[in-house]
């Protein structure tokens, strides 16, 4: 199903004070000028993009990026984009990777974390356009403005083939008191992946003939099962060279606590929900806080976890303690999901394609209509995701109650620490489908030296997928 969103560049009133002459001298004016590189587009141009249908009963598989298109063409009066839209994942990317193999396809290509192809490699491919051609004459993008170390991300060859434009993050809530319960002071800082999994294997050693407390709590339900392997951050794949590269120790280790971390996250899902993973909690949201040490959101975190921290202040009378997920052994360091958009080395309208991506890079991703969905994004622009906060915060607290005050300080601190920190792209939860990790989770139980065999064979493995 196609979907046409067009505007018109003449406004009712221009044309009733405008002779037909001057009116057409405009008209051929705009014909023929080009796109400005980060400003309005003029022109007629048209931008093909590939999008998922909305489908509230598939909220999994719902577009991400349609919602942002109607701010962009507010702006750029000159650009129209026709949407086609696919009713699964798997048949946008079926055609999509066999158009671009083909020689044809979308304008621009959009990735989310719904995506299951792996971009990079298609970027190291050769499949899109080098942005650089637009960056450099951009006077108004300014590097130094958005998270580098993103950014940096989708540089392959000295080519900016990719741009992030957003990414998503799961985020942690505990509260002083649980970690102290715990054995663990709390100093203000992150805690790391390999902490947070130490002490979720300690406190479940803790309470594991207790029926009613457990040390891990998904409060989305299911979708933290490989959370600490895809946001570790261990293993690294170098699209440029063809090489993959990790800590063997670090992900011993890691192989080592995820048993234990998955035993844990079972059995509060079997506990508190009503019938497994996705059914349902049994209990009230304040009662399952009660529960815990550790929460876990992926899905609209912000908004989420911040509501549960000040349910855990003010009615469990704790100091919550929040954060984003850190990598596996850096408290300093990120790896995240991302939202990025390139531009198809076909494309007839490549200026017009790029003005597109940069509208993206400076507005909050909307992922649905106002009052139906709220945003699970935050932008690569730094100043957006800050402001963006700042939204969320007043959201939950409209009248500015001074109470909420510790809750929104915290956490406004940790959010500027965690914007400034090493962030970085993980590709790992679609790579998980191409390499399987159980090979090294099934040998670190065994020994050492079985896990550092299969280690090698991953290794390998990944290599091998790198090279095709």
């Amino acid at each position: 199903m196609k979907n046409r969103l067009t505007t018109n560049p003449f406004t009712s009133k221009m044309g009733r004070y405008m002779t037909v002459t001057i009116l057409t001298l405009a008209m051929l004016m705009m014909l023929f000028s080009g796109c400005t590189a980060g400003g309005t587009t003029s022109g007629s141009k048209t931008l093909m993009v590939y999008v998922l249908n909305m489908n509230p009963k598939r909220w999994l598989e719902c577009d991400v990026w349609g919602f942002n298109f109607p701010g962009f063409q507010k702006e750029h009066e000159g650009i129209d984009i026709v949407t086609e839209e696919f009713t699964s994942i798997e048949a946008l990317e079926t055609q999509l990777l066999r158009e671009l193999s083909n020689g044809g396809g979308p304008d621009v290509i959009l990735y989310s974390w719904q995506n299951t192809f792996d971009i990079y490699k298609l970027a190291a491919d050769g499949l899109f356009v080098d942005l650089n051609i637009y960056l450099k004459e951009d006077d108004t993008f300014q590097r130094g403005d958005y998270t580098e170390s993103l950014l940096d991300a989708g540089v392959t060859g000295g080519a900016q083939y990719l741009m992030p434009v957003g990414y998503t993050i799961p985020v942690i809530l505990t509260s002083e008191e649980k970690l102290a319960d715990a054995g663990v002071t709390y100093t203000g800082e992150a805690l790391s992946g390999s902490e947070l999994l130490r002490l979720v294997k300690s406190e479940g050693e803790r309470l594991e003939d207790d029926e009613k407390h457990f040390s891990f709590i998904d409060l989305q339900q299911g979708n933290s099962g490989m959370t600490f392997f895809d946001y570790s951050g261990l293993i690294s794949l170098d699209y440029e060279t063809r090489t993959a590269s990790a800590d063997p120790d670090a992900f011993y280790e890691l192989m080592q606590l995820y048993v234990p971390f998955s035993n844990e996250l079972n059995r509060s899902l079997n506990a508190l929900t009503k019938n497994g993973p996705g059914s349902g909690f049994k209990i009230s949201t304040e009662e399952l806080l009660e529960k815990g040490t550790i929460f876990h959101a992926t899905f609209n975190p912000l908004q989420e976890m911040l509501y549960n921290a000040f349910t855990i202040e003010f009615s469990l009378n704790e100091m919550p303690v929040l954060q984003m997920q850190s990598s596996f052994e850096s408290a300093g360091s990120y790896c995240v999901d991302p939202l990025i958009a390139a531009i198809n080395r076909n494309s007839a309208e490549p200026e017009a394609a790029y003005a597109l991506i940069r509208y993206l890079m400076d507005h909050t991703v909307q992922q649905g209509a106002d009052g139906i969905a709220p945003g699970s994004y935050l932008s690569v622009n730094k100043s957006v995701s800050t402001a963006y906060l700042q939204n969320v915060l007043h959201t939950l607290n409209p009248s500015d109650n001074s109470a909420w005050d510790a809750v929104s300080q915290q956490f406004e601190t940790v959010f500027n620490a965690f914007l400034n920190s090493e962030l970085r792209f993980s590709p790992l939860s679609t790579l998980r489908n191409i390499v399987s990790i159980r090979p090294c989770l099934e040998a670190a139980a065994e020994s050492r030296a079985a896990f550092d065999a299969a280690f090698d064979v991953m290794l390998a493995d990944f290599e091998a997928y790198l090279n095709e």
